[in-house]
């Protein structure tokens, strides 16, 4: 194990699609579907790295089927870029001939995160910025 420590913050853009485009029908009335996107950093330690330091890219779509006027069951697709990257996601080096008075190459990364939730809306509206 190498122990890998993993750090970072995200700052995201959220759009409502279905409103974006006008989209109109029954199906729609139940039937949501954000988009997000933005970026943000990561600093990741292990026994083999030095605080590699990147930013990274993020961008996903998010459906959602409502439930109730406060509840909805939600999916979650995204994609993190994190271009310049020394050290593979479980901490290793990836180019075996590093040498650190000539530098790291570097490559990009990038993973795929699915994630499935339950949306709870709090306040007195009846229809949350989701749904309009």
């Amino acid at each position: 194990s190498n122990n890998l420590t993993y750090h970072g913050f995200n700052i995201e853009a959220v759009t409502n699609l279905v409103a974006l485009f006008n989209f109109q029908g029954n199906l729609w009335e139940d039937f949501g579907l954000l988009a997000h996107a933005g970026g943000g950093y990561i600093t990741a330690s292990s026994v083999a790295t030095n605080n590699e330091r990147v930013g990274k890219i993020i961008v996903g779509v998010n459906p959602m089927y409502r439930i109730s006027e406060k509840l909805a069951l939600s999916l979650d697709f995204l994609y993190n870029i994190t271009p310049n990257m020394h050290f593979g996601y479980n901490g290793q080096i990836v180019e075996p001939d590093y040498n650190p008075e000539e530098g790291y190459k570097s490559f990009t990364g990038g993973y795929l995160n699915v994630a499935v939730g339950i949306k709870f809306y709090l306040g007195n509206r009846g229809e949350h910025a989701d749904w309009q």
